[in-house]
């Protein structure tokens, strides 16, 4: 989403990252330090936010952005990630083990420097791969391809049952994902089931009622082949 100063172009991504996070907490997402171009905003200042459901979840977001001027004149100005970090640990009296992690760091100058997950302890506990693999499996990178937060979140309360706020139903702005979105394939199948299936929920936001579509880097996404690939 372009935008006429880096100010409005800052605004316009949190804004919907905010919406976006506002299916499943009431936190905010903030920029929370700026060296010009270089940004970094976390939801709730960093610090993990609980999440309701029967696992008893938390997440932690986070995403290092930079603002991009166009060639025209006067220049435009758009949000471009250049790292995120998407974690889920269990809520525990003594420890938070890690469930997952979803993370990718554009400018990594040595490998991992491809979009990729972790399984936590939380899931691989007794496995005998922790046995031939000791120390190291937790510190696996399985590539994923680029994810945006909406197919994490949906990824969240599908798979995972993390409970919408409010019992707000989930708007377009989670479900309507396009196979170039950053969710990838997994958007797109989830559209096309929920299509078929003639339950596509109805138009409305989780937020506002306003339609909005951020991809990982707070550009417009849209459904049926529309939608443009974060840069």
């Amino acid at each position: 989403m372009d935008a006429a100063s880096p100010r409005e172009a800052i605004h316009n991504f949190i804004a919907l990252m905010s919406e976006a996070l506002s299916c499943v907490t009431d936190e905010r997402f903030v920029v929370s330090e700026g060296d010009p171009p270089l940004y970094a905003a976390a939801l709730s200042s960093g610090q993990p936010t609980r999440l309701s459901g029967p696992l008893g979840l938390t997440i932690g977001v986070r995403h290092l952005f930079e603002v991009v001027a166009s060639d025209a004149t006067p220049p435009r100005y758009r949000v471009s990630t250049t790292h995120y970090s998407y974690r889920f640990h269990l809520i525990e009296e003594d420890t938070s083990p890690e469930v997952i992690a979803f993370q990718w760091d554009r400018d990594a100058t040595t490998r991992p420097n491809f979009p990729h997950l972790h399984l936590g302890t939380a899931m691989t506990a007794g496995s005998p791969l922790l046995t031939r693999l000791p120390g190291r499996f937790n510190k696996i990178h399985v590539p994923t391809g680029r994810l945006s937060l909406e197919i994490v979140l949906i990824f969240a309360i599908d798979e995972l049952g993390v409970l919408p706020t409010h019992g707000r139903a989930l708007g377009p702005i989670l479900w309507e994902m396009g196979d170039e979105s950053g969710g990838g394939i997994a958007g797109s199948l989830r559209h096309a089931q929920l299509s078929a299936s003639g339950d596509v929920p109805p138009s409305g936001s989780c937020g506002d009622g306003v339609q909005r579509h951020a991809c990982a880097d707070g550009s417009p996404c849209q459904v049926s082949g529309r939608s443009t690939r974060p840069p």
